[in-house]
């Protein structure tokens, strides 16, 4: 490991939120030193990456994601503090606490090498709004499917079954950028 600094470090909500999604994708994770955060499915089929503000001090591993992020939520706002060693601090006022690193053999990380993928061809914003929208819509009508689907002017995202008996209202997405269509 490298030599971390003693300088407190506090997660922004938008970073615990990422953390949190990548929670379900894998319980464990990785750190590594910087601002990038990234979790690959223990199948190895789902890959996550993400830029953060933080800028972490050095490697580390959580083997229990949700257990890590619970320990964050007994503070109102946490303190990190990275001493180089198998754990890190997390104090508020004299409220304190260990958090053990787990051994990183043990966690399923992505690859060293950054995946690149292709170019795009649709490109469209979701807001959370519009997906907790059509999340809860596939819970009431016990819809299984979330489909994207444009008609080379519009796309809209839908909820049904496999066999599309039921449809969920579309929520509109955006016009398309290109006459691409995936």
């Amino acid at each position: 490991m490298t030599t971390a600094t003693k300088l407190p470090m506090k997660l922004s909500d938008r970073t615990i939120n990422l953390l949190k999604n990548f929670a379900s994708i894998n319980q464990s994770i990785l750190f590594k030193q910087g601002n990038q955060l990234r979790t690959i499915s223990v199948m190895k089929n789902i890959l996550a990456e993400a830029n953060i503000d933080e800028d972490f001090p050095q490697d580390f591993g959580v083997y229990d994601l949700s257990q890590f992020l619970n320990s964050l939520g007994l503070f109102q706002e946490p303190e990190l503090n990275f001493t180089g060693e198998s754990f890190v601090n997390i104090k508020e006022g004299k409220q304190r606490s260990k958090y053990f690193f787990a051994d990183p053999s043990v966690i399923v990380s992505p690859p060293e090498k950054s995946i690149t993928l292709p170019s795009v061809d649709v490109e469209f914003t979701l807001r959370s709004s519009q997906l907790d929208r059509l999340l809860k819509a596939a819970g009431v009508y016990h819809l299984t499917d979330l489909s994207v689907i444009g008609d080379g002017k519009e796309i809209k995202m839908v909820v049904l079954d496999g066999l599309e008996y039921l449809r969920y209202k579309a929520e509109y997405l955006g016009t398309y950028r290109s006459n691409s269509y995936v």
